[in-house]
């Protein structure tokens, strides 16, 4: 549950890079109202509005390739963030946007055709894609009972870019797997590495995986000394923190 909450904080929204073309264009879709208020359902993570936007104008017959093109790729991400995943793979045009067609079809259970796809965007840190796709494969692999084989992969990657910052949903993520590994001293360590800012819901998020971890190490005086920290601000919580701090207080 908290892979699934840290994955949809750290899916960002942007408007995808046009193919390059010499085609002239037979309308400018930038002109067009529905493609500014696609992007800005989009933008705001809207994808059902933004779905509605552009199915208006992929219906019209005055677009250049490039620029349908480029309305597929938005329709096929969009279709994915609202679990359509079928539709999604029957929107991309072949073997288009890897990306999206491995999320969808790992959204399907279709882990054999997913996992090759994904696996592309894990050789490159520097991807904006790699952090989505290393997610995705560690939260597959730790649903099939692979939590050892999700912590290598996170490892390695985290190894192989020392110098850059990464974000911190990643160590996140992987203090999360340690726990389920019983890793409990490499939980927190992997939780002190993050930086996050002390007023986002990832700090939240990190204090409740720390409390379980220490919990876990039967350091039970510390474990409710965080979690009676935690309630201080109440405000800051959604219902299912609520609820898990709960959870964790009556542990």
């Amino acid at each position: 549950g908290i892979s699934t909450i840290l994955l949809y904080l750290l899916l960002q929204v942007v408007d995808p890079s046009s193919t390059k073309g010499s085609e002239v264009e037979k309308v400018d879709i930038k002109s067009l109202p529905d493609w500014t208020a696609a992007l800005s359902a989009h933008n705001d993570g809207l994808s059902d509005v933004a779905l509605l936007k552009l199915g208006k104008i992929n219906s019209r017959q005055d677009l250049s390739n490039e620029n349908r093109a480029r309305i597929r790729a938005l329709l096929v991400e969009n279709l994915v963030r609202t679990g359509k995943y079928e539709e999604a793979l029957s929107t991309a045009n072949g073997d288009e946007l890897p990306f999206w067609r491995g999320m969808a079809l790992s959204g399907l259970g279709r882990l054999t055709e997913a996992l090759p796809l994904l696996h592309q965007f894990i050789d490159d840190p520097s991807d904006p894609r790699h952090e989505h796709a290393l997610i995705t494969i560690s939260s597959v692999y730790n649903s099939i009972g692979m939590a050892d084989k999700s912590i290598r992969l996170i490892t390695e990657s985290l190894e192989n870019t020392k110098d850059a910052p990464r974000s911190p949903i990643i160590y996140l993520i992987l203090a999360d797997l340690h726990i389920t590994e019983k890793n409990y001293t490499e939980s927190i360590a992997s939780l002190d590495k993050a930086t996050i800012n002390p007023i986002s819901n990832f700090k939240i998020l990190a204090e409740i995986i720390r409390s379980r971890a220490l919990i876990h190490s039967n350091e039970l005086g510390e474990a409710e000394k965080l979690l009676r920290k935690l309630y201080l601000n109440p405000k800051d919580f959604t219902p299912s923190i609520y609820q898990t701090l709960n959870l964790l207080r009556a542990k």
